[in-house]
């Protein structure tokens, strides 16, 4: 007998909500001698405090249920980030499997009545380590939102979504609320006369105690996997763990209990006296159970023997040696590796920083866009001497800058021309506004200053450099390029 309960939030809520009433499982069914395929829905059992079809007696929708809980939840003044209880209710698969629709309703009302009557549970005491007795708020669910379905397939279970802020205002505790679940269910357990889920679990860790030992003692050399082989043989699930070298390093060991499809494991840790099953105590486990071997091993090497010591013949320790190798050479190319990532990382986010170059290039461009855009909306038909002399030089070198790709191709008149081109088009205008403005561009560049394509624009940085290079270049323009040497410097 389980119950598990648990606090979500509202997003998680919405999900949980439609998986209780909304899940679809196929199933294969023989029908008339041949094999189809049969959907099953979940069941509704009840809604406490929730809107409900007056012709069926059942929520409409999954959607309609939250939206009720989510405006109960707006009109409380209690704030939580884990509004919901989420429960599932499940008794023993042996003993429900044919249960009618009364008898689940009868279980789920005398589960609700034992969670309710919790007062008290189990904690340990992280000092002394004793289980102490703790007083909880009583969870009571008169007042609160509760939907109930029940899902009918190989593991026969009960869900249950309750809204923690209640109809009257109040709020539902979640203190210790996974503790009351556990208690609630041994009280169902003792009610119904089951074997409590603790000591079901205590029952079948004991059973995989026992043929683990059974096992190993029938082992006459020690090899994990021949463990692993025996106890699949013996009819249990061992799911392993193994590391880089192919060496199991943790496991676990589990069963699915009769009639239902749910596989329960556990942790080599969970197991045996003093985890004497974990994978790196199971040779030390193997020899207590095998005397003439710790025998056998204490008269070769008796200074040197430790409970978990084998013997390693000379390929053995080839082979070790050769995976070290293998594991610190491909240790040092993945640091290499990762030096040359973050080396680069560096280079991008230095190179993704803009300049002050770049950013003075991009103030420039703007301004002779703004020229451009004014010339052709005013009545004018010629460009400002300012517009001459100042805006579109310095716009025009910055286009011809940032387009080229080296020197020559800005400090030429064709490479000022096309970048002239390239402003006119980045604005929409007809072909003849688009002639009367090249016009004046045209006259802008004839009366640029313009360095010899053979010297060099900047101090340093080659076109290895690039965004270097035409910092340079604009370096350059800013002290010599102006026609009017005065305006040299104006900052607009």
């Amino acid at each position: 007998m389980i119950i598990k309960i648990h606090t979500i939030d509202s997003g998680h809520g919405a999900a949980a909500l439609n998986y209780a009433m909304d899940k679809r499982t196929v199933v294969k069914a023989i029908v008339d001698g041949k094999e189809i395929e049969k959907v099953i829905k979940p069941i509704f059992v009840s809604a406490r405090n929730l809107d409900v079809n007056p012709l069926t007696g059942e929520p409409t929708s999954a959607i309609d249920v939250y939206h009720q809980m989510r405006l109960q939840e707006a009109a409380s003044t209690h704030k939580m980030d884990e509004p919901i209880f989420r429960l599932e209710l499940r008794p023993p698969v042996e003993e429900c499997r044919n249960w009618t629709a009364s008898q689940w309703e009868q279980f789920d009302r005398d589960c609700e009545k034992a969670i309710q009557s919790v007062t008290k549970v189990p904690v340990r005491n992280r000092e002394t380590g004793k289980i102490e007795m703790k007083a909880v708020r009583p969870i009571d669910l008169s007042n609160a939102q509760v939907l109930t379905t029940r899902h009918v397939d190989n593991d026969p279970h009960l869900h249950k979504i309750i809204n923690r802020h209640m109809v009257d205002g109040n709020a539902l505790s979640s203190h210790y609320c996974e503790l009351v679940g556990i208690v609630a269910a041994n009280q169902i357990a003792e009610k119904y006369g089951w074997t409590r889920a603790d000591k079901r679990q205590n029952q079948r860790k004991e059973r995989i105690n026992t043929d683990a030992d059974e096992v190993l003692k029938s082992m006459k050399k020690y090899n994990i996997e021949y463990f692993f082989m025996g106890m699949r043989m013996k009819g249990w699930t061992v799911d392993p763990k193994y590391d880089r070298n192919g060496n199991a390093v943790r496991y676990r060991i589990g069963e699915t209990p009769k009639g239902s499809d749910r596989v329960v494991m556990y942790g080599a840790s969970e197991l045996g006296r003093g985890r004497r099953l974990m994978a790196s105590k199971l040779y030390g486990t193997w020899l207590q159970l095998h005397p003439e071997a710790r025998q056998a091993i204490q008269q070769f090497n008796p200074k040197s023997f430790t409970p978990i010591q084998q013997f390693k013949s000379k390929e053995q320790m080839e082979e070790e040696q050769m995976h070290e190798l293998y594991r610190r050479l491909k240790a040092e190319k993945d640091k290499r590796e990762i030096e040359k990532k973050e080396k680069a990382s560096q280079r991008t986010e230095q190179q993704s920083i803009p300049t002050k170059g770049v950013e003075e290039r991009k103030e420039s461009i703007r301004h002779g866009l703004k020229s451009i855009k004014n010339i052709i909306v005013s009545s004018r038909t010629v460009f400002h001497l300012r517009d001459i002399e100042d805006i579109l030089p310095e716009a025009i070198a910055a286009k011809a800058i940032n387009d080229g790709s080296q020197q020559s191709d800005w400090c030429s008149t064709e490479g000022l021309e096309a970048a002239a081109r390239s402003l006119v088009d980045m604005i929409e205008m007809t072909a003849e506004q688009a002639t009367m403005v090249m016009e004046g561009m045209l006259v802008a560049i004839a009366d640029m200053v313009l360095p010899p394509v053979s010297q060099s624009a900047g101090t340093g940085g080659g076109n290895n450099d690039l965004p270097k290079k035409k910092d340079d270049d604009w370096k350059w323009w800013k002290n010599n390029g102006f026609t009017n040497k005065q305006r040299r410097g104006i900052q607009r």
